[in-house]
């Protein structure tokens, strides 16, 4: 027999962004309706299939930490979290340690980190078992949206045997989401023919908690701490390289990113399985539609470079809770969307145009690029004002009425 609820709020998406949005709505008292595709996250097992599943980190700043914090998720130790205490660029070009490098320092702004870098399995799992706690959240799991159909005050929902009345629709259901399509929002798109390669390796040199992100021709090569004498690799190429790259035996991968890694980091260790993602940048032209919002990767997906995705899904989650907390009643209100909407744009669509454009020059690396990058990382490096003029926008906070 089909399943039927009528709700507040129905959440599309049961990844890491679907998740903490289904926490922060429910957390005033909205009766909230998850849909995930499939089961949600298991805790992972170091050597279990949740954790060869997904090898990725987020480096996520403090504002995203006070989030995940004020939803109760936040374990450090039971995440395998490691703090960012500085964050190093290295302009040049080739990425090497001959490149003009620029240091963040996280004390400069009166900060012990910068943020943490997080195991994405281990917090998707950490905020799955809060959304089993939470009395106010219903999961419905196991079939993807299939049909979205609108009425005058509700939008019906249609996932295998369930079907859902929601006044609002909260689409977290990833770039290809179906909230998005079936709303009918375009989106632009960018891609750059560039994969990342994805993993964790130990090393013989301490972190010293400091993230290093090369920006070398083909894309970023980005080392962030973990615990221990071990990093996670973001390692963005043009694809033909990177796919060769993970064909690759251990040794011989090593031995690729040994003049890369190595100077920062000594001699690289055990290394664990590599994932490969294909970087393709998308951006929907409207953030909201008739009684449908989107956060996360349904309404912006972008290279890595920077590391600005998660933090800017969870900056939505968060601004869109306190519009939610703070406008009771119809919480599909046409008010309330256009003011999410307007909250969010100006950020969404710099952080979206300049890293898409600071990844093209990376991508080519032309001469006058290089030059004119190494000037302004060096003239940044002896400018603290400046400096930390742009560390404070980095860091801008998300809401803190959760």
């Amino acid at each position: 027999m089909p399943v039927k609820q009528d709700v507040e709020i129905a959440v599309v998406g049961a990844g890491v962004t679907g998740l903490a949005m289904a926490l922060a709505a429910a957390r005033h008292g909205a009766e909230v309706a998850l849909l995930a595709a499939g089961p949600l996250p298991a805790t992972p097992r170091p050597s279990g299939r949740a954790a060869a599943a997904d090898g990725r980190t987020a480096a996520l700043l403090m504002p995203a930490i006070g989030l995940l914090t004020r939803l109760g998720v936040f374990d450090p130790t039971g995440l395998g979290a490691e703090p960012l205490y500085r964050l190093r660029i290295v302009g040049g070009g080739t990425g090497g340690p001959e490149g003009t490098a620029l240091t963040f320092d996280a004390a400069e702004l009166g900060m012990d980190a910068f943020g943490w870098n997080v195991p994405n399995a281990t917090l998707a799992s950490s905020l799955a078992a809060a959304v089993g706690r939470t009395a106010d959240i219903t999961v419905h799991a196991g079939a993807p949206l299939q049909n979205v159909t609108e009425t005058p005050d509700r939008l019906l929902l249609e996932a295998g045997d369930t079907r859902l009345a929601a006044r609002l629709v909260i689409g977290a259901d990833g770039r290809a989401s179906v909230v998005r399509e079936t709303a009918g929002i375009a989106t632009t798109e960018r891609d750059h023919g560039q994969t990342a390669i994805v993993c964790r390796f130990a090393h013989t040199k301490p972190h010293r908690n400091v993230s290093t992100e090369l920006h070398r021709k083909g894309g970023p090569f980005t080392m962030v701490p973990l615990p221990g004498r071990n990093s996670s690799l973001v390692w963005v190429d043009r694809t033909a390289e990177s796919e060769a790259r993970l064909d690759l035996d251990d040794d011989a991968f090593r031995e690729a990113m040994a003049p890369l890694a190595e100077p920062w980091l000594g001699a690289i260790g055990a290394l664990s399985k590599r994932h490969a993602f294909p970087i393709r940048a998308r951006l929907a032209k409207s953030l909201t539609a008739p009684r449908r919002g989107l956060v996360g990767e349904a309404a912006h997906v972008m290279s890595p470079l920077g590391a600005q995705g998660l933090n800017l899904s969870l900056r939505d989650v968060a601004t869109l809770a306190e519009l939610l907390a703070t406008r009771p009643g119809d919480p599909g209100d046409p008010a309330l969307l256009a003011a999410y909407a307007e909250a969010r744009a100006t950020d969404v669509k710099a952080r979206f145009w300049g890293i898409d454009t600071l990844n093209r020059l990376v991508l080519a690396s032309p001469p006058p690029f290089r030059l004119a990058s190494s000037l302004a990382l060096g003239l940044l490096d002896r400018l603290p004002p400046a400096r930390r003029a742009l560390m404070q926008g980095m860091m801008e906070a998300v809401p803190g009425g959760l």
